[in-house]
């Protein structure tokens, strides 16, 4: 007997049920080790090293390379599962799959292959093959943000061993995400039923992006309660500026996998809807120039402490003023150019001519910049 590859298989025995003419339709081959490629087996008659021709199990002579063909294709009975379709992070969906490595022959494993389809099923193309027998998960890039907010996107998986298709996996539809954005404060949100697991349960889930920069991270918060519904009403009044987000993430509730699978397979994202307004921009700091002297004569040229770009600080602004001794003659802790100094004590009372020494500290919030000044200020009133 040879295998496809015209390799010769050991017979441990020949079973065949003759009949009284010593004929048989059936014959039953028990080998040494099961088969494991598919194929067409032949099994023929030979002459043995006598040179006498041998003969059958019913006494019968055999002529040289009689031949039976055995046709088998079921020596591989590969198990696999997709397990999850999950979209990553609004942009690419991710594919995974799980094997019971016990039914993979892999020195006659040759490819992977994963199909899609974007037309609801009516048909599917190979959008990505591979020949890592370990290979458990594959990102399609070629979908991109744009494809997962307008449509659901099938796959199924399957494997070719040893030249042969083996049976596919499911079909997993990837989740996507509606809504009606018109009132941002109430929005309803519709999704399609996941159906890589027996019992899906769903999470709404909202996202804030309070800088509204593009491409900032979101925060993500549970909303509501898990639910087996697909579809909701997400309501947030009264949000200040920035971008928002609502996504579904979807758990694996009562169906345990046959097999071990990754943390990833358990939960599953759909696209994101985003929603919200324009954050105003932050002004940016200017460039702080202390004055080295007043002249409080009067005469309106530098008549006070006005510090040009202080005003660009707008969390903190305290500004003291000490003698040559180190005695504080006054402080504001908001100073306002609109209101300078103007060479006074805290009474009120104009402080002699001469040096005075000063210490800025500035603080503004929105750009996370902090300032800290000292130097000296000469009054010349005359």
């Amino acid at each position: 007997m040879t295998n496809p590859a015209g390799q010769p298989i050991p017979i441990k025995a020949l079973v065949p049920n003759c009949d009284v003419n010593g004929e048989t339709s059936t014959l039953e081959v028990k080998l040494f080790k099961p088969l494991s490629m598919n194929g067409e087996y032949y099994l023929y008659s030979k002459v043995g090293n006598d040179g006498n021709t041998l003969l059958n199990k019913c006494g019968k002579d055999m002529e040289e390379f009689d031949t039976i063909v055995l046709i088998v294709n079921d020596c591989v009975d590969l198990e696999m599962e997709l397990t999850n379709v999950t979209i990553n992070e609004d942009k690419h969906p991710h594919v995974y799959w799980d094997v019971d490595t016990a039914t993979l022959p892999r020195y006659l494993f040759n490819m992977w292959r994963v199909h899609r389809s974007d037309d609801g099923g009516a048909t599917y193309s190979i959008v990505h093959n591979s020949t890592d027998t370990n290979l458990r998960n594959w990102e399609d890039i070629n979908i991109d943000a744009n494809m997962v907010d307008t449509r659901v996107h099938r796959y199924f998986v399957d494997a070719i061993v040893n030249g042969f298709v083996q049976p596919s996996t499911d079909t997993v539809k990837s989740m996507w995400l509606r809504g009606d954005m018109s009132v941002s404060s109430s929005i309803p949100v519709v999704w399609n039923g996941y159906n890589a697991w027996d019992t899906a349960h769903y999470q709404v889930q909202f996202g804030r992006n309070l800088s509204g920069l593009p491409g900032a991270s979101y925060t993500w918060s549970d909303y509501g309660a898990r639910m087996q519904d697909t579809f909701a009403l997400v309501e947030h009044p009264n949000l200040p500026p920035g971008q928002y987000a609502v996504r579904i993430k979807s758990y694996r509730h009562a169906s345990v996998p046959t097999y071990a699978v990754d943390p990833l397979q358990d939960t599953a994202y759909s696209n994101w809807i985003e929603f919200g307004e324009p954050v105003p921009p932050i002004p940016p700091i200017d460039t702080v120039i202390v004055p080295n002297v007043i002249t409080p004569n009067g005469d309106g040229r530098n008549d006070a402490f006005e510090i040009q770009g202080l005003m660009s600080y707008t969390t903190a602004r305290e500004v003291t003023i000490m003698n040559r001794y180190g005695k504080v003659i006054y402080r504001n802790e908001a100073y306002d150019n609109a209101q300078p100094w103007d060479g006074k004590d805290q009474s009120g009372s104009m402080l002699a001519d001469g040096v005075y020494f000063y210490v800025i500290k500035l603080y503004d919030e929105p750009n996370s910049a902090s300032l800290n000044l000292s130097g000296s200020v000469t009054i010349l009133s005359n």
